[in-house]
């Protein structure tokens, strides 16, 4: 009797998961041949089980089913945060922060944030959070919302030795020299072509960029303060792949820098992101990321920001 119950519940079980995965698919339109389904569904059964283990643990975030929920995470990491380690980066010495409470800041409220991108097949996290960064730059020196071309950067920026936190530079340093097209003019293809920035007409340029004084969350503070910043963390941890909400603050979480994306406010708590994997990962398409005055910060926040100037 004891071993029939078991069973059975065991059954229930899988037919739950069942239900889960097939829901998961139809959700995130996820296709797959019928030979890798299985192989799926196993890996979101496995998911499902440290989703879990780690909400039962009492976290200041929660994580769950997200389009991502059906990978390994070392499928994730290699490609959503794959790039190459940041090389040293010297810093011009900076003017001192001033000891004082900056308020809270969130420039989504101001209309300075642009929709949450929906990356496609050759999204590059650098490219985005470049244009995200440029975008609300623009809005706030010139008073208008123009959304940018990602092909473009992706077709005309070179980067052939530069790590993809060097090619956020040298996104801003080609804008800065060539402009940059609307993405109604240069629209995405969905690969990489080559540059044709001769046949559109450049919605506005920036004047360079400014660089954060690293390892100082005041520093970073100031300059979110006055724009949005493009700000590089480690992004490789399951956390990332299955996060739904709340404050990112695991020690788990590592420095090795992989993926870019801006901040565009803050609490005394907190720090507000703007993430590049479509809104319907974490809040929307946003994160939070607990705040460190000193150090690199969780998840390496405070070791490489830059922002563009107007």
């Amino acid at each position: 009797m004891k071993s029939m119950f078991f069973i059975l519940f065991a059954a229930a079980i899988a037919s739950s998961l069942r239900e889960d995965f097939s829901s998961f698919e139809a959700k995130y339109g996820k296709n797959y041949v019928p030979a890798e389904r299985a192989f799926r569904a196993k890996i979101f059964d496995y998911n499902m089980k440290w989703i879990e283990k780690t909400n039962a643990e009492g976290h200041s975030y929660t994580v769950g089913v997200t389009p991502f929920a059906d990978m390994t995470n070392t499928e994730f990491a290699s490609m959503y945060a794959s790039s190459s380690l940041l090389k040293p980066v010297m810093i011009k010495p900076a003017n001192p922060v001033l000891d004082i409470a900056f308020e809270t800041v969130d420039w989504r409220e101001k209309g300075a944030v642009s929709p949450v991108k929906n990356p496609g097949p050759s999204a590059e996290c650098w490219a985005l959070s470049a244009m995200d960064a440029m975008e609300s730059g623009n809005f706030i020196a010139n008073g208008k919302m123009v959304l940018v071309s990602e092909q473009q950067l992706l077709d005309c920026v070179s980067h052939t030795s530069e790590s993809r936190g060097g090619m956020v530079t040298s996104a801003f340093d080609y804008v800065k020299q060539k402009g940059i097209c609307s993405s109604s003019d240069y629209p995405y293809s969905g690969k990489h072509e080559t540059c044709k920035d001769s046949s559109c007409t450049p919605a506005f340029h920036i004047t360079g960029y400014e660089k954060v004084t690293p390892d100082d969350g005041k520093a970073l503070k100031a300059a979110v303060y006055k724009t949005p910043v493009v700000v590089h963390i480690d992004a490789s941890s399951r956390i990332f792949q299955m996060y739904k909400s709340g404050v990112i603050d695991s020690p788990d979480c590592g420095t090795q820098l992989n993926h870019a994306v801006v901040a565009v406010g803050y609490t005394d708590e907190y720090w507000i992101l703007k993430n590049s994997w479509g809104s319907m990962w974490g809040e929307k398409g946003y994160l939070r990321i607990a705040y460190s005055e000193t150090g690199s910060g969780i998840c390496g926040i405070n070791l490489y920001e830059l922002y563009p100037t107007f």
